[in-house]
């Protein structure tokens, strides 16, 4: 009776552990963001809300249209799809906020877009609480990925471009 036929693969320990990780790295994509996280995270939105309100950089404009570019990709991803209106009028309000800082030299929010603005922080925040990990890191990717290249820009983008 004759041997079995099939070709052994040589052992390698080390494609049981990449089974593992990937694995592994799939279990911690699918839960939502750690609250450490999501903290830290907003900290930096809101802080730069803050100076914006008050008189600010256009640093802080910048960090907060990164923040609405990545929820516009979660809600259009399907997380929060239905609060896209209020991340696109926060996104108008900024975009105002760009042209009258060309203006004034002011880089400020007021009146009904500083309500905006804060409302499109309100649903970002919400979303980083129930998006799972990797839906968030993809979206993040995305619009770094847009950013560097300049490519399939978003119309906030393109906008914010022309308010230059």
């Amino acid at each position: 009776m004759p041997g079995n036929s099939k070709k052994r693969k040589k052992y390698s320990p080390s494609r049981s552990v990449h089974r593992i990780v990937a694995w592994a790295e799939r279990k911690v994509g699918e839960r939502p963001i750690r609250q450490d996280a999501q903290r830290d995270i907003g900290i930096a939105a809101h802080i730069a809300f803050e100076r914006l309100r008050n008189g600010a950089d256009k640093d802080s404009l910048y960090i907060i249209a990164t923040t609405f570019d990545v929820a516009y990709e979660l809600a259009v991803k399907g997380c929060g799809a239905e609060y896209l209106g209020e991340i696109k009028a926060g996104m108008a309000a900024l975009v105002r906020a760009k042209k009258d800082a060309n203006l004034t030299g002011k880089w400020i929010v007021t009146g009904d877009d500083t309500e905006a603005v804060r409302t499109a922080l309100e649903v970002h925040d919400a979303q980083l609480e129930v998006a799972a990990r990797a839906v968030v890191v993809k979206a993040l990717n995305d619009v770094m990925k847009r950013i560097e290249t300049g490519s399939n820009e978003t119309e906030f983008e393109t906008m914010l471009l022309e308010a230059a």
